[in-house]
């Protein structure tokens, strides 16, 4: 578990700082780290170039892994987009080149714009969870999969839903409540949860989190899993160490399609 993923916007560079601290605080640890470059306030080329400078400033390294834009901001304003992660990365401030938030024809024109400059797309990150199943249903995920672009899927656990974390007696509160989920999407939940629990038992130990995160690996992609504490890294590890079968999956599948489509609200819809 050494892949970070972070974004200039995540409290306006403080997400890069305080991750660039921890890359210093251990050069022995050198993690791959992705971040993201918001276009959607920015008009010209070399505005990408500055953010990027800004953002490995902050993080305190000589290049960024993985550089990703981060929401799209038209089709037709792609091109530049791309044509300028090409220029960083023939400079060396860019190891791959990725997209957020990028539909299918949006991905396909990013693909298209840097195949002219000789460079592949290297990822798309969308949101995927059992309780966001968009991309699964749109193809997007088998266009990743044919184009062999990795799918990193962000809220894994639907801001905490898939993880147990609430229940009836205890629903979201604050900003997740009022933007993204509720009491009655937990209600609605509690079948799926429910299986998501036995499943982890018959496991030995397993958690409901770890099987929220083995269904998306199953899907086949790389889940971006959140963490607070050391204790939530350890079991998010564990993950790691076990697979659904095609049976379970299936099982999980069924009982998310029970709920309607994309019951989950996302943050983000381009």
């Amino acid at each position: 578990m050494n892949f970070f993923d972070t974004a200039e916007v995540y409290g306006w560079g403080a997400s890069e700082r305080i991750l660039g601290g921890c890359v210093r605080g251990d050069p022995s640890a050198r993690p791959v780290i992705a971040t993201k470059f918001t276009p959607l306030y920015r008009f010209r080329k070399g505005s990408l170039e500055r953010a990027l400078r800004k953002s490995l400033l902050r993080l305190g390294l000589p290049r960024a892994d993985l550089y990703q834009v981060h929401q799209m901001d038209g089709l037709r304003n792609i091109p530049r987009w791309m044509d300028a992660m090409a220029d960083m990365h023939e400079k060396g401030l860019v190891g791959a080149v990725g997209v957020s938030n990028h539909y299918p024809d949006a991905m396909a024109a990013a693909i298209d714009s840097l195949a002219k400059r000789g460079l592949k797309l290297a990822s798309n990150q969308m949101h995927l969870s059992l309780l966001f199943r968009r991309h699964e249903r749109n193809g997007l995920i088998r266009m990743c999969r044919d184009q062999n672009v990795a799918f990193l899927a962000y809220m894994p656990f639907a801001w905490g839903v898939l993880a147990g974390k609430f229940s009836r007696d205890d629903p979201p509160k604050g900003f997740i409540r009022h933007r993204v989920a509720n009491r009655r999407l937990v209600e609605r939940s509690e079948p799926l949860l429910r299986l998501m629990k036995d499943i982890a038992w018959k496991k030995e130990g397993r958690t409901v989190s770890q099987v929220a995160l083995n269904w998306v690996i199953a899907k086949g992609a790389i889940p971006i899993a959140g963490v607070k504490t050391p204790r939530q890294a350890a079991e998010d590890f564990g993950a790691l160490k076990w697979s659904l079968s095609q049976s379970e999956v299936s099982e999980l599948d069924a009982a998310s399609d029970a709920l309607g489509a994309a019951p989950l609200k996302t943050l983000w819809t381009s």
